[in-house]
């Protein structure tokens, strides 16, 4: 009878840094559709240097582990998987700069036997002592890399009292004979400064004259005592209309009173009105 071969998916962290001289995990997860037995399971784990070099074995696991009796992983790889629990990671003690490269996990559980390989990019950086008192303390950052001739660091939260220069001295053995590097640190005190945005431009061009505008107005509506003065002749208008033609009335009265003049006419007899007295003209006096 033969097996129905079905596909296992591995999962690894992609890329993990780990401090030269510490110990780091290397987690890789597996899923499969078959019925996991420990006694078939197998993870194999291998290595591909960053430089030159050929790909060896890492670790090797069925049932129990096979940790590696040569080369620069012996005795630098401990188990640290459950298979039941469909983790095969292992652990890496007191990794070295050689340790810069790609690491493979392979898993297999018959009949899943054929499926993706996880692969962890393990990068070893150099050891970093931090000042842990003093002036300085959790306020300088490691920002460098020496495999890229670059040893810069970070000051966090600068203050004027951080004026000063700053020594950088390199030793790289055999070399240890050589100037050390100064940089010379000017902290200046922030200055306030009005820079004029979008926002600023419109209240002050557009809101602003806006807003005097509209307390004039108010000011007027309701304080007429503040307008213009008028005399009571001026500021009241009858609403009698004023014939034109009959402006000599004005001249009689112009020392006393005005006399202004309307029609009166009835709607009802408008028409009669119109036909029987074409000429006639009633007039009113009204003191305006």
């Amino acid at each position: 009878m033969g097996w129905c071969v079905a596909g296992i998916r591995v999962f690894t962290a992609g890329e993990v840094k780990a401090v030269n001289g510490t110990d780091v995990r290397l987690k890789c997860t597996f899923q499969t559709s078959s019925a996991i037995r420990a006694a078939s399971v197998t993870v194999s784990w291998s290595f591909r240097p960053l430089g030159p070099g050929q790909e060896e074995t890492v670790f090797y696991y069925q049932e129990k582990p096979f940790p590696p009796v040569e080369g620069r992983f012996r005795k630098k790889v401990d188990w640290a998987g459950d298979v039941s629990g469909r983790d095969g990671s292992i652990v890496l003690r007191k990794v070295p700069f050689s340790f810069n490269g790609t690491f493979s996990c392979q898993v297999k559980n018959p009949p899943d036997v054929h499926g993706n390989v996880g692969e962890v990019r393990l990068r070893v950086v150099t050891t970093v002592y931090p000042p842990l008192e003093d002036y300085f303390k959790d306020r300088v950052k490691w920002l460098g890399s020496p495999s890229r001739g670059d040893a810069s660091i970070q000051l966090l939260n600068a203050s004027l009292t951080d004026n000063g220069t700053y020594i950088c001295a390199v030793r790289n053995p055999p070399d240890f004979h050589g100037s050390p590097a100064q940089t010379v640190l000017t902290v200046t005190p922030q200055r306030l400064s009005l820079a004029f945005t979008d926002v600023g431009v419109l209240l002050v061009f557009v809101l602003v004259p806006s807003g005097i505008i509209m307390l004039l107005l108010l000011g007027r509506i309701l304080c007429p005592c503040c307008s213009d003065s008028q005399s009571p002749a001026a500021a009241q208008h009858s609403p009698i209309e004023v014939l034109a033609g009959e402006e000599y009335f004005y001249g009689q009265t112009e020392q006393k009173h005005s006399v202004c003049c309307c029609y009166f006419k009835g709607s009802e007899y408008e028409d009669d009105y119109m036909h029987e007295k074409p000429h006639e003209h009633t007039f009113t006096e009204s003191q305006c």
